[in-house]
């Protein structure tokens, strides 16, 4: 039986995508042995993405996203940094999420089978969200509520999960909000809030940050605001404060101490250790005061997020590609099928752990790839045209927010399987009637879904 393009594409990438987000889940807890496959899995995800992306390659600026990474990976990898061809390429398997994500979906997008598309990938990830649930659920059963809870993902992957749920669940409601109608919107779209859940099983403090992002962006804005505010702020803080209890049961902490000015600033930027100590040893074992094969206390400690882009400036002003050009690709992979590179092993301390995307950024490209990647992302959510229903731009300041937090917060953005949300959302959101009102009043809806299915 022959099958056609479409078809083909389709059943390769959703298999992909089921793979990605589930393959840990199911190498950890299902069928152990396959965590030593773990490498091979990546690397077979990684070549079909990138052969996917090329064969869906059609629109110029994406093209032009990709020449333009090219330039700034060789120039700043092997021109300037002097690194290998294994390296160059090795390390770009990190943007293959930025690169091809937007080309292959904007490619299903603007097929004949561009409806159809959207209706079956809106199916799996209602079924991908069910998955989360059982999941994490399984897993905080068996850890509690610790960094094991990573969904579908796996073990340190709670972040993401909390991020991504967030995302699809947002996209579902706006798909379907009357936003003249909060309360009963909240009543209808239920099932998409309660699935939220899994983000309350571990110990990620951003959800928080989440939640009220959630609610407020759900808020329609005209002269009735006010109003509806003394009836909305009521819900929205009684929902975070019995989510808050739950979070802090389930997780056995105590509320002074999270609430914190001092437990901030350690999570922050101080974290466990004493950060000048770290510093002066970290010198100090670049001046060779330490012998290379030395296993010292502070060396694998995880400095905190904020307090790593501090220390990472002078360190690139070391490097031949100073802080414009970074010290090139490869540095930030693992080393269990590879060398790691002199940088990596030199500047390991303030490598590990929690790495953000705006350090993992300069640390490769420099400036110039910190300001590429923001005007690359800038291209992929503007560049298909206005966004003409409210519900939409509800979307995309969502995923503006939620992009600006991940630039700080982590470096997800590695995962091609995080980077497709974006890439699907924001291009949907040029699509009209895509997100446009769903009256709560069940006379108005036929006429509504109608004029929408036609526009």
């Amino acid at each position: 039986m022959k099958i056609d393009k479409y078809t083909l594409v389709y059943r390769i990438f959703i298999v992909t995508f089921w793979v990605m987000w589930c393959w840990g889940f199911v190498s950890e807890q299902l069928i152990p042995p396959l965590d030593k496959l773990d490498s091979y899995e990546l690397v077979l995800v990684d070549g079909v993405l990138i052969a996917l992306g090329i064969a869906t390659l059609r629109n110029r600026g994406d093209m032009l996203v990709l020449g333009s990474f090219i330039i700034i990976a060789v120039a700043s990898t092997i021109l300037v940094n002097k690194l290998s061809m294994f390296d160059l390429l090795n390390g770009s398997r990190d943007f293959i999420g930025v690169l091809f994500m937007v080309p292959i979906v904007r490619w299903f997008l603007t097929s004949e089978h561009s409806d159809d598309f959207i209706k079956k990938f809106d199916k799996q990830l209602l079924a991908w969200m069910y998955v989360q649930a059982f999941c994490a659920t399984w897993q905080f059963i068996r850890y509690g509520a610790n960094d094991e809870v990573g969904g579908s993902l796996g073990n340190k992957a709670t972040g993401i999960l909390s991020i991504s749920l967030f995302m699809v669940s947002f996209y579902f409601l706006c798909k379907n909000w009357d936003s003249s109608n909060y309360m009963k919107s909240l009543r209808r779209n239920i099932k998409y809030i309660i699935l939220l859940y899994p983000t309350m099983l571990n110990e990620t403090k951003a959800s928080f940050i989440f939640i009220l992002l959630y609610f407020v962006l759900l808020i329609r804005v005209d002269r009735t605001l006010v109003m509806r505010l003394f009836m909305i702020i009521p819900v929205v803080i009684g929902i975070m404060s019995v989510l808050f209890v739950v979070y802090l049961d389930l997780t056995n902490q105590e509320a002074d101490r999270i609430l914190s000015s001092d437990f901030l600033e350690m999570y922050l930027v101080s974290g466990d250790v004493d950060l000048d100590h770290t510093v002066e040893m970290a010198e100090m074992y670049q001046d060779g005061v330490f012998d290379d094969a030395l296993e010292v206390e502070w060396w694998t400690l995880d400095v905190p997020r904020f307090a790593k882009m501090i220390l990472i400036l002078p360190i690139m002003q070391r490097e031949p590609g100073d802080i414009w050009l970074g010290a090139g690709l490869g540095h930030l992979k693992n080393g269990k099928h590879a060398e790691q590179t002199r940088f990596a092993k030199e500047y390991n301390w303030v490598l590990t752990g929690t790495v953000t995307w705006l350090m993992f950024m300069f640390v490769c490209f420099g400036i110039v790839g910190v300001l590429w990647f923001f005007g690359v992302f800038a291209w992929q959510m503007f560049g298909g045209g206005p966004v003409v229903d409210t519900n939409g731009k509800r979307v995309l300041a969502f995923m503006i927010l939620t992009m600006l937090f991940i630039v700080i917060y982590n470096d997800s953005f590695r995962l091609p399987a995080q980077y497709l949300f974006f890439a699907y959302f924001g291009l949907l959101i040029h699509r009209k009637g895509v997100f446009a009102e769903r009256p709560v009043n069940p006379c108005l809806e036929p006429s509504v879904s109608a004029g929408a299915k036609n526009s």
